[in-house]
């Protein structure tokens, strides 16, 4: 259901997204879908510090959001490796 994935700092910037689709980072056919945002840290910080607007938008979404600590799930350090291509 995803149209776009946006993938931030060194990974973005340096492994073409063909390599993450093919080591199964994400599905066959979706290296279309993904975008590098470079330093999306340091460009929000930015904005939200310049930008009162933003800093209600972003307070707004955030009372819905929730932290999801993949490295804490069992079942995600048991799965992700077992479906990782290493196409090379």
């Amino acid at each position: 259901d995803l149209q776009r994935v946006y993938i931030a700092g060194a990974l973005g910037r340096h492994v073409h997204k063909e390599a993450l689709e093919a080591l199964g980072f994400f599905p066959s056919g979706s290296a279309n879908r993904l975008e590098a945002v470079g330093n999306a840290a340091l460009a929000g910080a930015a904005l939200l510090l310049r930008d009162e607007k933003a800093r209600e938008a972003l307070n707004h979404r955030a009372t819905g959001m929730r932290s999801l600590d993949l490295a804490q799930d069992k079942e995600f350090r048991e799965s992700f490796p077992l479906h990782m291509r290493f196409a090379w």
